[in-house]
């Protein structure tokens, strides 16, 4: 809890003008969420409600920073399935920005295989399993060895006929 202090500490002076410190920041807002969900969970939703705030006011200081989206689209496949809030119309934009606009070719093997593991989750929750596995292929074939790659092989086992 000391780090995470620190580092929203350190951050909230970059939020107004630096668009990756303000998603770092919201990202930050939403481990502290998780750390005091068990203690207080009316605390836990107002942390993860700010940290949601300055994750989507990231992305629209700077819409075409890769970094943002992929952030904005891993925290909100995370918020979504481990908490009532559902983020799944935020992030579409940025599943939509990394597949169909092809941003995700812009990446590194590591990255690219990241962007196309979390575009799959997102397309599973959406009940498209289908393209959900093709996604997971991808990542696993833009980088097998990552843990990215590794996570991909586990869903095409877990969900392939």
């Amino acid at each position: 809890d000391a780090l995470i202090e620190a580092c929203l500490k350190t951050l909230e002076p970059f939020t107004h003008t630096n668009a990756i410190a303000c998603a770092v920041y919201g990202s930050a807002l939403t481990i502290k969420a998780s750390i005091v969900v068990e203690t207080n969970a009316i605390k836990s939703l107002e942390y993860l409600d700010k940290g949601n705030e300055f994750i989507d006011k990231a992305v629209s200081m700077k819409p075409d920073e890769i970094y943002c989206r992929m952030l904005r689209l891993e925290n909100g496949i995370e918020v979504s399935r481990t908490s009532p809030l559902k983020r799944y119309s935020e992030i579409k934009s940025d599943v939509e920005f990394l597949i169909d606009d092809e941003k995700v070719e812009l990446l590194s093997g590591n990255d690219k295989s990241e962007a196309y593991l979390y575009c799959g989750f997102y397309y599973l929750d959406s009940g498209d399993l289908d393209y959900a596995l093709e996604l997971f292929e991808l990542a696993q074939e833009a980088a097998p060895d990552s843990d990215s790659g590794k996570r991909a092989q586990k869903m095409l086992d877990k969900y392939s006929e």
